[in-house]
């Protein structure tokens, strides 16, 4: 189903030190699928049963998850489905493929990318929480999850042309399901080219941040503010800030950035232009080297760069995310 491909690293600057746990592999198992998202709107049969994943499969799932800046905590299992869904089962997101599908698939288009692409785009539904709600796959939430395969299929170095190959290769005129390969091919070149906008911003800042008159980490930081006070938006005057450091809060799809003038700015998958998110604050605590305040709260970062939180049950503090430089 897969050959070996080599991913040339992408985004410039961006440094994911997120550890990869292994994914669950299972034999030959009949289980029951209620709720699913397909790729394709097949009609499942009767009796699904699922069987061992190909180990090129898991490891492109992990390498989807990477780019994505997230744990790989999907279970990957080949099975006959017709083409590839996404489901829950209990507590468990899993992935089910169909192994001479995406053989097909990947023989029709002349790439490899067309299964991988498929392989995104149902992760892009656990990400999106498709999977959560009841009634299946839906004309908006599959060009989402198109969408999404292609802005992660930018991220790992690969073409537009093989970000489409599988969408353009299927021809489906649509369904009450799933709208027509054209709206679907339109949605992944849409994902696609605002993964490649955010590498020339993200390119350009790391070009302005090398200059030499750029503050230090602690020169940046501003003075306190009550915790409660609602963050004030930027104003026209403001000077354009250069990028300094990306701030990666795990568990989140969305892409925040440090600037020079201490501001949290956070850029979404639905919305590419930076909006303020946060502020840098000063840490009185001698434990921590500054502190971070959003919406959400106030987070400690230690000398090493690492984002605490604390759980409010207990009490103990965990990793929440980390600083890395631009």
């Amino acid at each position: 189903m897969f050959t070996r491909m080599k991913i040339a690293s992408t985004l410039v600057g961006i440094v994911a030190l997120v550890g990869f746990a292994p994914l669950k592999v299972h034999g030959q198992k009949k289980i029951e699928i209620e709720n699913y998202c397909t790729f394709g709107g097949a009609k499942l049969e009767e009796e699904v049963w699922t069987f061992t994943s190909d180990d090129e499969a898991v490891n492109w799932i992990k390498k989807i998850a990477k780019y994505s800046g997230l744990e790989p905590n999907f279970q990957i299992r080949a099975a006959n489905v017709g083409n590839a869904l996404a489901t829950i089962q209990g507590e468990e997101r899993i992935i089910l493929y169909d192994q001479g599908f995406m053989r097909d698939m990947d023989a029709k288009s002349g790439t490899d990318w067309a299964s991988v692409s498929i392989l995104a785009h149902e992760i892009g539904h656990h990400l999106q929480g498709h999977t959560l709600r009841h009634g299946g796959s839906r004309p908006n939430q599959e060009l989402e999850a198109d969408k999404f395969s292609g802005f992660i299929l930018a991220r790992m170095n690969a073409t537009l042309d093989q970000a489409k190959a599988a969408m353009q290769t299927m021809k489906s005129p649509g369904s009450s399901t799933h709208p027509p390969s054209g709206a679907r091919v339109a949605a992944i070149i849409n994902g696609w080219r605002s993964a490649e906008d955010l590498k020339e911003e993200i390119t350009t800042a790391k070009k302005e941040s090398d200059k030499p008159d750029s503050p230090t980490l602690q020169e940046r930081v501003t003075e306190p503010i009550n915790p409660t006070q609602p963050l004030a938006q930027p104003t026209a005057q403001d000077p354009t800030p250069n990028i300094v450091a990306q701030v990666v809060i795990y568990n989140d799809n969305n892409r925040y950035f440090l600037t020079s003038n201490g501001l949290i700015m956070a850029v979404t998958f639905f919305n590419q232009k930076p909006m303020m998110y946060g502020r840098q604050l000063p840490s009185n605590d001698a434990r921590w080297a500054w502190m971070i305040q959003t919406p959400r709260g106030l987070y400690p970062v230690d000398l090493q760069g690492i984002i605490v939180g604390m759980n409010t049950q207990n009490g103990q503090l965990f990793r929440l995310g980390h600083v890395s430089s631009m």
